[in-house]
Formats: structure tokens, C-alpha cells, sequence
């Protein structure tokens, strides 16, 4: 029998416009970003369909705006396909969703989590402390030896996603992060510097952490619908108990995606679905995983057409 996954995207991917071409064809989206709104407190719907860049740029802003255009296109999806998933992951802030989906936290109190936590990251962005850039080109080992070389303690530098077999994210302190990335440029790497980022998965986030955990404390998580992948492990949640413990620590903590590939090419999955701005998941499927998982992303029109010509061929998704 097929195996389906669902993949949500992180901070990164957002774009101005960002789920205006399914609000306009589907009302289930208009009422998701209405109903953020009124939970937000602000027009988020015009915020993402005709913002600013610097709209787009605040973190307060952006991880609102991202699990609302996650949710409505997985609402799409129910509502036109409707096949249940074997497993649910998502990327940093895409866990979130990722959550959501699965029925282990409702979409309001996840709104309001991701709201807390954008705060959180604007204000350690603004204090200037730190920073994250992707690095392709160069395989994990060589980028952790950088690392360890300008930094043995980890304190100010380390790997902190591990993506694909090339590409990785460092994140750290400014400028630690500027030898390490001078001396993957020598390598040969190809170096992008995250605009107004925070250190994300790293331990120069332990005060967000602490912070962010006292509002995990309100949240009830329910049982999960099908299994959810942790960033923190690569493995799925034992139980929604581990929920709070894992989220606190995904701040601090490496993002293990390679790890995430790898266990659901274990359960023989064979297809993904991206939900989600842009299809920056679906190229790491195809990165991590050559062949043998299809992958589509929800957010392009041509890949929605071409995912309901693949489920129709394939009865044994259903």
C-alpha cells in the first residue's frame, strides 16, 4: 500500500502574495486568514496578499502569516482530496502545522503560540545578537570541522539545520559566523546570509526558549490523528505529554530534516504533499531522497493539477 506525508515549510519561504491566488478561487481560505485576523487583531489577509517587504521581514508578522497560509491550503486539500496522511513533519516553524494538522493543538492556540514566538525572535533580532545563513555546496562533516575549528565550545557557532547532504544552516554570534563562512567560501561553498535573522536552533536562544516556554505551559495538546516527526529527534512524538518539552527545545536546538527524510524513506513513504509558500521542502525530498518519494507542492498550480492526475492513477492511496 502507498504511505503519504504532509510538509509544512518554516520561516524563509514567505513571499508577498502568499495564498492570494487559492483565496481567490476558495472560500475556505478567505475564512482561515478572516478568522486569523480576528484572532490577531489586524487585516493578516492584506498583510500577505499586498504587504510590504518589511512586512514580510518581522517575525511577528511572518510565523503568524505562514501557519495561517499552511493551514488554509491543507483545508484545500481536505476539502478537494481529502486522503488522510501515514505521517505529518514540518521545518522549524512548519512543526507547528505540522502539530495542527494532526489535531494535537487547536489552530487558535497554535495561532497565538507562533504569534508569542515571532514576538520573541523580533526582539532578539533587534538586540543584534546573532545571526543564521544556509550553506550549500559543502557536505556536513567539512561544515562542522569550520565550525569546531573557529569555535570548540559551540557557544558562538554551530550547525544548526541539517538539511540536505549539502546543504546545512550555521547559525551564531556575528562575528564567529564570519570566519566560518570566509573559509567555506575558500571551500567552495555558496554562502546566504539570512536578511534579519535570528541564531535560530542554537543555544544563543536559550533566553527565547525560557521565555517562550512559560506560554507552552497554557497550551492543552490533544492526542495526535497519525504520527508527528520532532525536529529536536528526527523521530515521531512519543505521546502529546512530549509536546511542550520538544517545542521549548526545537529553539535551541539543531533542526534534524536529514534525519526526517531518512525515517519517513524508512516507512517506505512515496509521496509528499507541501504545504505551504513556495516549494522549498519538496526540492529537499529530492535532495535527500533521489528517488523513490514523489513530491508535490501545494502552493503551485501546476503541481496541484499534477497531484490529482498521480492520486487518480493511484487507487492504492485510497
Amino acid at each position: 500500500m502507498e504511505k503519504l506525508a504532509f510538509i509544512f515549510p518554516g520561516q524563509g519561504s514567505q513571499y508577498i502574495g502568499m495564498g492570494q491566488a487559492l483565496a481567490r478561487e476558495y472560500s475556505v481560505v478567505r475564512r482561515t486568514f478572516e478568522e486569523a485576523g480576528d484572532l490577531l487583531g489586524y487585516d493578516l489577509a492584506k498583510i500577505c496578499f499586498e504587504g510590504s517587504y518589511s512586512d514580510m521581514s518581522d517575525s511577528s508578522i511572518v510565523q503568524p502569516a505562514l501557519l495561517t497560509t499552511s493551514i488554509s491550503a491543507y483545508r484545500v486539500y481536505m476539502q478537494e482530496i481529502g486522503i488522510q496522511p501515514d505521517y505529518t513533519a514540518g521545518h522549524s516553524l512548519g512543526e507547528y502545522a505540522a502539530l495542527t494538522v494532526s489535531g494535537a493543538i487547536t489552530f487558535k492556540d497554535t495561532l497565538q503560540l507562533v504569534h508569542r514566538r515571532g514576538e520573541l525572535t523580533q526582539r532578539h533580532i533587534e538586540s543584534g545578537i546573532g545571526r543564521m545563513t544556509i550553506v550549500d555546496g559543502v557536505a556536513l562533516e567539512k561544515v562542522e570541522l569550520e565550525c569546531s575549528s573557529a569555535d570548540p565550545s559551540g557557544s558562538r557557532v554551530s550547525v544548526s539545520c541539517l538539511n540536505a547532504p549539502e546543504q546545512t544552516a550555521l547559525s551564531g554570534e556575528n562575528q564567529t559566523m564570519d570566519l566560518v563562512e570566509m573559509s567555506l567560501r575558500n571551500m567552495g561553498a555558496t554562502i546566504t546570509p539570512l536578511f534579519r535573522s535570528a541564531p535560530f536552533h542554537h543555544p544563543l536562544m536559550a533566553g527565547v526558549s525560557e521565555q517562550f516556554a512559560e506560554s507552552l505551559q497554557s497550551i492543552h495538546f490533544s492526542r495526535l490523528r497519525w504520527p508527528v516527526i520532532s525536529n529536536v529527534t528526527g523521530q515521531p512524538y512519543s505521546d502529546e505529554e512530549t509536546a511542550a518539552d520538544l517545542l521549548k527545545r526545537q529553539i535551541t536546538h539543531p533542526v534534524r530534516w536529514v534525519d526526517t527524510m531518512s525515517f519517513l524513506s524508512g516507512q517506505n513513504i512515496s509521496l509528499t504533499v507541501e504545504f505551504g509558500p513556495k516549494t522549498v521542502l519538496s526540492s529537499l525530498v529530492k535532495a535527500n531522497i533521489p528517488s523513490g518519494i514523489t513530491s508535490f507542492g501545494f502552493d503551485t498550480a501546476s503541481d496541484r493539477q499534477a497531484l490529482h492526475q498521480y492520486l487518480s492513477l493511484q487507487n492504492s492511496f485510497i
